[in-house]
């Protein structure tokens, strides 16, 4: 039973680092556009 809860908290924190790496990566790329915009202009 223990074994199950370790393997259930390893994968919720999974799925917050991997939520937390896809927010970063959106910030990013939605910085990148900007630039690109900007110097498009």
């Amino acid at each position: 039973m223990a074994n199950a809860t370790k393997e259930q908290k390893q994968k919720k924190y999974a799925s917050v680092e991997l939520n937390y790496e896809r927010t970063e990566a959106i910030k990013i790329s939605k910085k990148f556009a900007e630039e690109t915009r900007k110097n498009w202009l």
